[in-house]
């Protein structure tokens, strides 16, 4: 179960904004999976793994997925899928761990992807940054209205500051 108070989304891929970054493209944003305490994980610069803590704050919107739908073989059979969970996720966190982070290529996107693949979520072996980012797209909801204003506020302020100055200069 989800609680927003303490921050535990478990079964879950979080977002959260990315200062300056959101606030010209809102649909750009970080991201983790969460264990099945909650915890997020998240790949959060060059080796090292966040737990607990994302990197640029509280998530605003989820994914909650399925633990029914692991699908590798490896794990599926297994009496506990909670377990199976939390492995494919350290097992990624662990990988990750050794590798450099790089913004187009190699990011917090990349590390739920691989997540999800050691998982072979609903039977899938090739998710990729781009099938994360338009799952959360399309798939994740808000925490509340007050977690979707904060994730647009930046845009906003943005925008009205350059038509202030559009403005004000022309």
């Amino acid at each position: 179960e989800i609680d927003i108070k303490n921050s535990k989304f478990p079964f879950s891929v979080c977002w959260t904004t990315l200062p300056l970054i959101s606030w010209i493209c809102p649909l750009i944003g970080h991201t983790g999976i969460a264990d099945s305490a909650g915890r997020v994980h998240d790949f959060a610069g060059p080796f090292f793994v966040s737990i607990d803590n994302m990197a640029f704050g509280r998530p605003l919107k989820t994914w909650v997925l399925d633990p029914e739908k692991i699908m590798n073989p490896q794990w599926a059979e297994e009496e506990n899928l909670t377990a199976a969970w939390d492995e494919c996720i350290e097992v990624a966190d662990e990988e990750y761990r050794g590798y450099m982070h790089n913004l187009f290529c190699n990011n917090c996107h990349s590390h739920v992807a691989r997540c999800l693949n050691l998982m072979e979520y609903c039977g899938k072996r090739n998710w990729t940054m781009v099938s994360v980012f338009f799952h959360l797209l399309f798939k994740a909801h808000f925490l509340s209205w007050i977690h979707m204003v904060q994730a647009y506020v930046g845009t906003v302020v943005t925008i009205g500051v350059a038509l202030l100055l559009a403005f004000v200069v022309f």
